[in-house]
């Protein structure tokens, strides 16, 4: 049916097929193939450091620290406007780095790996508590597409740390 379609396709649709391996030599004869390069966006390159380095700054505030101090530390990145959003990212890819080192123990895996090295602290958590950090954090993501508080959101994030 796919080649069928290929070969006699509507007049009004046009079939935009991606692979990351090499497909049949039929499929491909009846395709204009496009090679794509990877881009390195500056910018995003600066954002993803950005927030990684506020996530690292957020976790060694917090992760010494009480419960009551947590949530004072809330409200005060929530008076200054932190980047929430940022943040959450940031944690998500820390807490994903430690995540794939406590599991497979293979370094060549982590995307940081001098950011890990800096939450040291962190190393030696098991995975299921690591994961619990993930699910909450893109939980947290999630809510924040929506009308949620945000000093709120940060409270539960933090005390969860």
């Amino acid at each position: 049916a796919l080649l069928l379609t290929l070969e006699e396709p509507p007049s009004f649709v046009v079939f935009i097929l991606m692979a990351t391996a090499p497909v049949s030599a039929t499929i491909e004869s009846r395709c204009q193939v496009i090679k794509f390069s990877r881009v390195v966006d500056q910018h995003l390159l600066e954002q993803k450091h950005a927030s990684e380095g506020l996530a690292v700054h957020v976790l060694s505030n917090v992760l010494q620290a009480t419960q009551s101090d947590r949530v004072k530390y809330a409200e005060q990145l929530d008076k200054d406007g932190v980047d929430l959003p940022g943040l959450l990212d940031g944690l998500l890819r820390i807490y994903r780095d430690l995540w794939v080192l406590q599991l497979t123990a293979e370094a060549s895996l982590v995307a940081s790996k001098d950011i890990v090295n800096q939450v040291g602290a962190l190393a030696d958590r098991d995975v299921i508590y690591l994961a619990s950090i993930i699910q909450r954090v893109l939980e947290a993501q999630r809510m924040l597409s929506h009308n949620v508080n945000r000093k709120l959101l940060l409270e539960t994030v933090l005390s969860a740390l």
